[in-house]
Order: structure tokens, then C-alpha cells, then sequence
């Protein structure tokens, strides 16, 4: 009877284009417009890049061009330098093409920015800072021991180029607006819960056709209903990772996990949906506009608490009721593929997962408890 019931659920399924549409199309329809809302303000506004510098020099051979260039050669360069004149310099300062000019003096280089300053400014000033400091420790063995100031020199270069490369505390996508994207898919997860709803609707002799020549058949109606639920579960998985696909290789959304790690949490994520659904459908007996509608609602509450409207909304909550955080289904979600991105597998990653699963359980246990309760006079 299981394989019966997963057999033909799986086929009603394939052809509900409502569904189909909430769980599959809807994610991808507003993941690209998130994509044209947000797609580049990181990179644009916040990513670091490279600070212009100009360095007005007379020496070709200075440390502090060693020091640069060397800088320059690395995999992720602090400075992009220009070598000009002075008056070059100023004009490239007042145009806002660079963000200071190094004056490379032998004995005390200085520096010259804007009057607003800013981070950049301050970089550049450490980095000069240092320098100085370590050039005057260069001048002091010249004088003890000439012979040994280019070994010096070197390993000055190689300590300022690698204390000043700039390095990520995190090995995931650090852009803020990812997480508009991960909400997408935690609210698909959500609206599974119409299949779940009417792999119900479909059972229930007093709300479909169908319900009647299921329930006057002989078999167990736990098997059936399970069947069910398995269809739903491998449809839906197989279309939110279609969506998932879309966003990382259409739009190329960086999720900062490996596809692996996006087929697990999506997994835990369809089957509290779907359960979701099934519990609901379950409960009484309206009709199933109502219920979907019930269900629509609920999973955009979870969605907004989670922080797809506001994205501040999950640090309000955090500081005033914590608790929203710890049990709402697509804030979980969500914070499954952030903490995956930013530190990988923890303890904070298993809580999500477990806490996913709990819900699962409690939905199915519950579901099943109103189903069983269900009795026709006649039908």
C-alpha cells in the first residue's frame, strides 16, 4: 500500500501547477529580483579593495619602494601604487584618484591626504608608520654592520607585505545580502506545506472525491498517508534544489557552502514544511482554501521574522525575545546556511538541524494523532 500510495501521489503532484508554481517558480521569480536589487552593492560599497596611492620618489632603489612593490605582488594587494611627480600627486588628491601621497624621504617619508580623511587614510598612515619604525632600525645596523642592511631590507619587506595583506576572518561569503537568498529558499521550504496539507485533503472522505475511494478501500491508512508524504518530499527537495541551482549557477549567488551542505539543510528544511502542512491539514474539518490560506500566512510570518522583508529584523528580535529565533523554521533555515558559510559545523549548526527535526517529528506525530482520530458515519 505504501508503494501504491507513493506511486500515485507522486504523479498528482507532478501535476499540481499551483503548487508547483509556490514552491518552485516563486523562488526563482524573487531571487532574481533580489538579484537586480541587491546583486553588486557589496562589492561595490563594501568589499574591500585596493587603496590608490601615489609615492613621489627620486630613488628608484629605496626600501620603500621595496617594501611596496612587494606588498603589490601579493594575493590580495592593500595598495595600488602610482609613481608620479609632485605636482602629478596633488592633482590625482584633489580629483579624489587616490587617497594619499607617500613622500619617499630616505630618513622620514611623509604623507599627505584629504582633509575629511577616512579608513583608507588611516591604513595608509600605519602602513607609513611601520616603515618608519623599522627603518629606523635599518639606519641604526648601517651604521654597526653596513653588510648586513640588505638582508634587513628583505626581511622587512616580507614582514610589512604579509602583516598588511589583507585576510577574510571568515572563509565564507561575507556580502549581508546573501541572506535575502537563504530566506528565499527557507520560505520555498515553508510553502511545501501546501503539499503536506493536501496529501491530507486528498485522504479525507468528507473534502474530496478521492478521500471517499481511499478511505472505503481496504489497507492502512498510516501507510497511505506515509507514502504520501514521501512523494512530497522527494518532489519538493528535488524542486527547491532546482531553485537552489538556479540562484548559485543562473544568478551566481555565492552561498559559501558546498552544494552538499545546501542538500542537507533544504532536505530538513522540506520535510518540516511538509509536515507542517500535513499537521495542519489535519486539524478539523474546513476547507482547504482556508487551510492553504492559514498556511500562507503562517510561512510568510516566519519569513518576515526571519528577516526577508527587514533584514535587521532577526538583531531586533535577538535582543528583545530570543526565543523567535531558536524555534522559527526559516530563521533556522537560514541560520543553518550562515553559520555553515561563516564557521562551518558546530554546535550551533546542530541545534538548527535538531531543532528542524523536532519540529518534523512533532508535526508528524500530531498529524497523525488527528488523522487517526477521523471517523465517517457514511460514505
Amino acid at each position: 500500500m505504501f508503494l501504491h500510495s507513493f506511486k500515485y501521489s507522486f504523479k498528482d503532484l507532478i501535476r499540481s501547477r499551483i503548487v508547483l508554481f509556490w514552491i518552485i517558480l516563486f523562488p526563482v521569480l524573487l531571487g532574481t529580483l533580489f538579484k537586480f536589487a541587491f546583486g553588486g552593492i557589496y562589492d561595490a560599497n563594501t568589499k574591500f579593495k585596493e587603496i590608490p596611492t601615489a609615492v613621489v620618489s627620486d630613488n628608484e632603489a629605496s626600501a620603500l619602494k621595496t617594501a611596496l612593490d612587494e606588498i603589490e605582488k601579493s594575493d590580495n594587494p592593500l595598495f595600488k601604487v602610482t609613481y608620479t611627480d609632485k605636482e602629478t600627486a596633488l592633482k590625482m588628491l584633489e580629483n579624489g584618484d587616490i587617497d594619499g601621497i607617500i613622500y619617499d624621504d630616505i630618513l622620514n617619508p611623509t604623507l599627505s591626504v584629504r582633509s575629511e580623511g577616512g579608513i583608507t587614510e588611516s591604513i595608509i598612515k600605519s602602513f607609513l608608520d611601520r616603515y618608519k619604525s623599522t627603518a629606523a632600525i635599518i639606519a641604526e645596523t648601517a651604521m654597526k654592520n653596513p653588510a648586513k642592511v640588505p638582508e634587513i631590507i628583505e626581511a622587512m619587506s616580507e614582514e610589512t607585505g604579509g602583516c598588511l595583506e589583507p585576510k577574510s576572518l571568515s572563509t565564507g561569503n561575507m556580502d549581508p545580502y546573501v541572506t535575502y537568498f537563504y530566506n528565499v529558499l527557507g520560505m520555498a521550504c515553508m510553502y511545501v506545506s501546501m503539499a503536506g496539507m493536501y496529501t491530507v485533503i486528498r485522504n479525507q472522505a468528507n473534502l474530496s472525491p478521492q478521500g471517499m475511494r481511499i478511505n472505503a478501500a481496504p489497507g492502512g491508512k498510516f501507510s497511505m498517508i506515509l507514502g504520501s508524504l514521501a512523494a512530497g518530499q522527494l518532489i519538493f527537495f528535488i524542486g527547491i534544489m532546482l531553485s537552489a541551482a538556479f540562484l548559485r549557477y543562473v544568478l551566481q549567488i555565492d552561498f559559501g557552502i558546498s552544494f552538499g551542505w545546501t542538500a542537507l539543510i533544504i532536505f530538513f528544511g522540506v520535510a518540516t514544511g511538509l509536515t507542517m502542512g500535513f499537521f495542519v491539514g489535519s486539524i478539523g474539518r474546513t476547507n482547504e482554501n482556508i487551510k492553504r490560506g492559514l498556511l500562507l500566512g503562517v510561512s510568510m510570518i516566519f519569513s518576515f521574522l526571519s528577516g526577508l522583508m527587514v533584514g535587521d529584523m532577526p538583531m531586533l528580535i535577538e535582543e528583545g525575545c530570543p526565543i523567535i529565533n531558536r524555534i522559527n523554521p526559516v530563521r533556522l533555515i537560514c541560520d543553518s546556511f550562515y553559520v555553515m558559510s561563516s564557521y562551518g559545523f558546530n554546535g550551533r549548526m546542530a541545534y538548527n538541524l535538531g531543532a528542524l527535526a523536532v519540529w518534523t517529528a512533532l508535526f508528524t506525530i500530531f498529524g497523525f494523532v488527528f488523522s487517526r482520530r477521523r471517523k465517517y458515519k457514511s460514505l
